[in-house]
């Protein structure tokens, strides 16, 4: 039982008190009697003396009534319990009083005037009786004083002195001195109280105020008005306190910080037990499982017992697992484990953490198959460029064979067909070139869903009569600013494929509608970027994809069509496009269920623009005089051909540098340059420009096989530069040159 301050203080004091109380006590009782005692003995002393006196008649008559009578005399003074008087032999002659015993002292002798005895309740005073006679008889005429007195022993007298008052007094003085004491312990008790309540009240308060400081309080203790180490300790308290509430605080809201980071962070955070079992975990961590449950039961079955024994072993740090979630859906994960530790050195649980990285996988399978694409892209522009080149002379030595040659000439069935094979492969190129993202686009501002409405006949004469077609044509849906032309070719390629995937018949809906992308979609689908967009969706009940085709679909040259029934690029033409256009593409199918394709194309607010009438099929003449640039040589020649026999004068060249010298030497005769965009040394605008400078009024034609240079980067043409795709068609060729020399 642990006692108070208070209550340690009174039980040390009345000891000390009650040990003074009898040491004052015990001295007052032996002064009180020992002053008793010096009175008894004088009183007995005296009575002894006088009993004595008056006792020598007595003795000398011999008449012991006489003695009695004596005896009882002094026996009725107080505090005299017995009177005897005895011969000088201690021959008891008479006694009144109590009975006491008769033996006489074994050293009293008569020369002592009186002699003492104590006993337990009284005194014993003995006292000499003596008789005085003259030395010698004396006459009766004869003076006293004449003979000398003689002193005779004739007895003794014993008279006894009480104890009474001198215990009666010592009662009386225990008595007092306990009363003392109890006074002494009350006055001690009250006066101790009153000082310990004044002294403890601040102490008090502090341990008040420690209290309530352990129950989680912040107290403050009252201004103490003490000027030495109590009023100092209460302020170092209040210091203290304040102190302790605002590391408290402090901690209370970095805990709360740390609390939300925990709830907010996108990694599921979680502690297990020894068994594996799921003890807490973040927000992250809850939507995905339940608490209490085994954790190893949500990880694949085959790295459940590998995952238990690294990490029991050790760190198990940064693994690639799946695991699966409520819902039975599986994320692939980044999974880390760390053992902890009891105080015995055993481990006691697990702390971990894990990173869904499920969308991030997706990107990077999406990543490496758009750079795989990308390299397929560059190798398929590069092949183009050069087969161009071969195709113009092809296309155009044809034409040049059959100028002037009646339709009935025996080689004009041959080159028709030479012509139409060349033809086959330049619309090979150009998707090739589609996909490579390297054509030239003819950019316009139109609505897709007049685009889609006139493109409608045409697509049932392409499909059949055994697939309907559905259009869903949303009002709101805007503008795009794209090549109709190439628009056109998407649409027609995914109606195609939906034809073919349809063998039996089906229905084929074509749909558009607005789209809105927020930062928090593209946040997780990297390659595309905010804002407005038009959908176009095609959805086909066919057959559908299953998922190793449908990773492969827009690879160029992979088909699922028998052999010679297509070459695999209409659906890489597509990607190429939509990619050149910054627009998407995605593709939903399903075995069984059908495939559909959507197409999200950037929205302009622009106003939509006129479309322009196909050029005519006459070749145009012209007596202007046409310079003609191109590293490859067969491409001036060809051009030559051409023009020659239409009325223009032609001349070549192989470089820029050589373009500048024969404009030099022409004095001013050039009307027209025809230049490749990309040639060895001098660049094609740099010489184009010089040429200006010498000839002000000279007009150029730029051509191309790809165009991944100054004209048409990023697949748009600069405003005012007239271009021409390669392979050049001998009659296409004619009629531009005529409108770029009629143009104002």
């Amino acid at each position: 039982m642990r006692l108070s301050f208070k209550t340690k203080a009174l039980l040390l004091f009345c000891p000390i008190i009650i040990v003074i109380s009898i040491a004052y006590t015990l001295a007052a009782i032996r002064g009180e009697q020992n002053i008793l005692r010096e009175e008894i003995v004088k009183r007995g002393e005296i009575l002894a003396a006088v009993a004595a006196k008056s006792a020598e008649l007595p003795f000398l008559t011999e008449n012991p009534e006489i003695v009695n009578s004596a005896a009882s005399s002094l026996c009725e003074i107080k505090n005299v319990p017995f009177v005897t008087f005895f011969t000088p032999e201690f021959d008891i002659i008479a006694h009144v009083g109590m009975a006491v015993g008769q033996k006489p002292p074994a050293d009293i002798s008569s020369r002592e005037p009186v002699f003492i005895r104590e006993h337990a309740g009284y005194f014993e005073f003995y006292g000499p009786v003596f008789s005085m006679r003259s030395e010698r008889d004396i006459d009766i005429f004869e003076e006293a004083n004449q003979s000398r007195l003689v002193k005779d022993h004739i007895g003794w007298v014993r008279i006894g002195l009480s104890k009474k008052v001198m215990l009666e007094t010592t009662r009386k003085i225990i008595l007092n001195g306990v009363l003392f004491a109890g006074l002494l312990i009350a006055a001690a008790f009250l006066l101790v109280n009153v000082l310990l309540n004044v002294a403890l009240k601040p102490l008090n308060a502090l341990f008040s105020a420690v209290k309530d400081l352990q129950e989680g309080e912040y107290p403050e203790v009252p201004r103490i008005d003490t000027a030495g180490e109590i009023g100092q300790l209460a302020a170092e308290f209040n210091k203290m306190s304040q102190a302790i509430r605002d590391r408290e605080l402090r901690l209370m809201a970095s805990r709360k910080k740390i609390s939300e980071l925990f709830e907010r962070v996108e990694h599921a955070l979680f502690r297990l037990d020894i068994n594996f079992r799921i003890m807490e975990g973040n927000r992250k961590l809850e939507e995905m499982c339940d608490l209490g449950g085994d954790f190893l039961g949500l990880l694949a079955e085959d790295v459940r017992d590998n995952v238990r024994n690294v990490a029991i072993a050790g760190t198990l740090s940064g693994i690639e697992t799946v695991i699966s979630d409520r819902g039975h859906n599986q994320h692939i994960i980044m999974l880390s484990l760390y053992p902890e530790y009891g105080a015995d050195g055993v481990i006691s649980g697990f702390d971990g953490h894990f990173v869904d990285i499920t969308e991030k996988k997706k990107m990077e399978d999406a990543l490496h198959q758009t750079q795989r694409l990308e390299s397929l892209g560059l190798l398929a522009g590069g092949v183009a460029h050069d087969f161009n080149n071969i195709l113009t002379v092809i296309l155009g030595y044809c034409e040049v064979c059959m100028m002037g040659q009646p339709e009935d000439h025996p080689l004009g069935p041959r080159i028709k067909v030479i012509t139409d094979a060349a033809r086959r492969a330049s619309n090979l190129t150009r998707q090739l070139l589609a996909f490579s993202r390297k054509q030239v686009m003819e950019m316009r501002i139109f609505n897709l869903n007049n685009l889609i409405q006139n493109m409608t006949k045409m697509l049932g004469r392409l499909i059949g009569e055994n697939v309907e077609i559905r259009l869903n044509l949303r009002e709101v849906a805007g503008n795009i600013k794209a090549d109709p032309g190439q628009v056109e070719q998407i649409i027609m390629n995914l109606a195609v494929n939906a034809r073919d995937a349809m063998p039996d018949g089906g229905s084929l809906l074509i749909e558009t509608d607005t789209f809105e992308f927020d930062k928090e979609y593209c946040r997780t689908h990297a390659e595309v970027l905010p804002g407005t967009y038009v959908m176009l969706g095609v959805t086909d009940t066919g057959h559908g994809l299953s998922p190793g085709i449908k990773e492969k679909i827009f690879d160029p040259f992979f088909t699922t069509k028998a052999k010679g029934e297509g070459t695999g690029l209409g659906l890489s033409t597509v990607y190429g496009i939509m990619k050149q256009l910054k627009g998407h593409i995605y593709v939903y199918s399903e075995l069984g269920c059908g495939t559909t394709f959507k197409i999200y194309f950037p929205e302009t607010k622009a106003a939509a623009d006129g479309m322009d009438a196909p050029p005519g099929v006459d070749l145009p003449r012209g007596t202007e005089t046409v310079l003609v640039v191109d590293d490859e040589a067969s491409i001036p020649d060809i051009v030559f051909e051409v023009l020659t026999p239409l009325g223009y004068s032609v001349m070549k060249a192989s470089c820029g540098e050589d373009a500048v010298e024969i404009c030099k030497n022409s004095g001013g005769k050039i009307d027209l340059l025809l230049t490749d965009v990309i040639m060895p040394g001098m660049s094609c605008r740099a010489f184009a420009e010089t040429l200006r400078e010498m000839h002000p009024r000279i007009k150029v034609l730029f051509m191309s096989g790809y165009t991944d240079d100054i004209i048409a980067r990023q697949g748009v043409l600069e405003p005012n530069v007239s271009f021409l795709n390669k392979p050049l068609i001998p009659s296409l060729l004619a009629q531009k040159i005529r409108e770029i020399l009629d143009r104002e």
